[in-house]
């Protein structure tokens, strides 16, 4: 069986997460609840990836992810996941903040391009004018967070999918 995307829990943030502070525990409780978030998870259940949207304005949202050590084995089916995400979510515009080489690479793979700079922090941005539908407007719509190990994100948006 094929890695599949269901909603994620807070158990999901959890294995990603291990021992945190408790802000960044709140902040990741904030996380499923403000958007859709879902977790991808292995054939027995284990959770490889999470991630979300923070939405931020109708048409804009940010891209929050964290992932466990089974990421590694399984780039292939997050990039797939992503990918899905992006071709489900009702936004015109998805943004994230990226500040790991890894990040870069998987951002690249599934279609985000490099935007400029916020505070510092690279943002990569996924719109669909990058397809053809849509005359890029906006200066950008906010900042998104990976794990820091320069994972890939969890895909988010279409429930229920097998991936790879």
């Amino acid at each position: 069986m094929k890695p599949q995307i269901a909603p994620a829990t807070r158990y999901d943030i959890a294995s990603c997460m291990g021992r945190v502070q408790v802000e960044a525990w709140a902040i990741a409780k904030a996380q499923i609840e403000a958007g859709p978030a879902y977790a991808l998870r292995d054939e027995d259940g284990n959770t490889i990836a999470v991630g979300g949207l923070w939405p931020v304005t109708a048409d804009c949202a940010e891209v929050w992810f964290m992932t466990t050590p089974l990421a590694r084995n399984h780039i292939q089916a997050i990039i797939s996941a992503i990918r899905l995400t992006m071709r489900c979510s009702p936004y015109d515009f998805l943004d994230a903040a990226i500040s790991a080489r890894g990040g870069r690479r998987i951002a690249r793979l599934c279609g985000f391009k490099r935007h400029g700079l916020r505070y510092g922090v690279e943002i990569w941005r996924y719109g669909r004018f990058d397809r053809g539908r849509k005359q890029e407007r906006q200066e950008g719509c906010g900042a998104a967070t990976e794990d820091g190990r320069g994972s890939p994100a969890a895909a988010v948006g279409c429930s229920g999918q097998t991936i790879g």
